[in-house]
């Protein structure tokens, strides 16, 4: 799926009041904070330091 379709999904969807966008962010630290904030919250990093306050599940590859 290209961005531009993906973006025209969302749209359609938040708009009509079915969905609700993903929040962007600028940086890992601050999608940490945002998960932390927002009940059932999930979030993709690459690295992560010790976090007591977010569950961490590490998938290798």
């Amino acid at each position: 799926m290209f961005p531009y379709q993906l973006d025209r999904i969302w749209n359609k969807l938040t708009y009509s009041g079915l969905g609700v966008a993903p929040i962007m962010v600028n940086s890992p630290e601050e999608l940490i904070n945002a998960v932390k904030e927002t009940p059932g919250a999930i979030g993709y990093v690459e690295n992560i330091k010790d976090e007591e306050t977010v569950n961490v599940v590490q998938i290798e590859a």
